[in-house]
């Protein structure tokens, strides 16, 4: 039955009753919408796969680089890396190769502490051999001594230097 504007008018039911309406017609529409077009859901799974390389990153004292930036280039990839990530609270970082060859892995701890190492992983993927690495970063406590003494034979001198600039030319010149 079709109601006539001005009959709906002269009931009450005007423009709120049109508004409900269309509440109810996209309610109605959003129920009926198939499940394809709604978010998709997650799952995980345990690999159990000797094809996993770990490796555990740390300081030359013994400390682990705990949360540190990885970076996991492939064989002849040095641009784009194949994995980035961050170490555990013990220095660990995990990846699983897709090819063999020597694999690049950068870590940095954020402050001037950075580590580069290879690591040949088999043909088969079954196994990996740590090739070289090379670290970067105040390399030990003797290091910082021999800074720590330097910085103080400088200041030194400056004020050595300093106090005879004040003092003025010798006498005689």
């Amino acid at each position: 039955m079709s109601w006539p504007r001005g009959e709906l008018a002269r009931t009450g039911c005007g423009d709120a009753a049109l508004g409900w309406v269309v509440v109810a017609l996209v309610v109605g529409v959003g129920v009926l919408v198939p499940a394809a077009a709604v978010a998709h859901g997650t799952t995980y799974d345990l690999l159990d796969s000797a094809a996993t390389v770990t490796a555990r990153f740390g300081y030359d004292d013994g400390e682990p680089m705990m949360y540190a930036e990885v970076m996991v280039f492939r064989p002849g990839d040095d641009e784009i890396e194949y994995q980035n990530g961050r170490t555990d609270r013990l220095g660990h970082f995990a990846f699983s190769p897709d090819t063999a060859g020597a694999w690049r892995v950068e870590v940095s701890d954020g402050m001037g502490h950075k580590v580069t190492g290879d690591i040949r992983v088999d043909a088969d993927l079954s196994g990996a051999t740590a090739v070289s690495g090379q670290g970067r970063g105040p390399a030990s406590k003797g290091l910082g001594v021999v800074a720590g003494l330097s910085l103080l034979a400088n200041v030194a001198l400056l004020s050595l230097l300093h106090r005879r600039r004040s003092q003025g030319p010798p006498a005689g010149s």
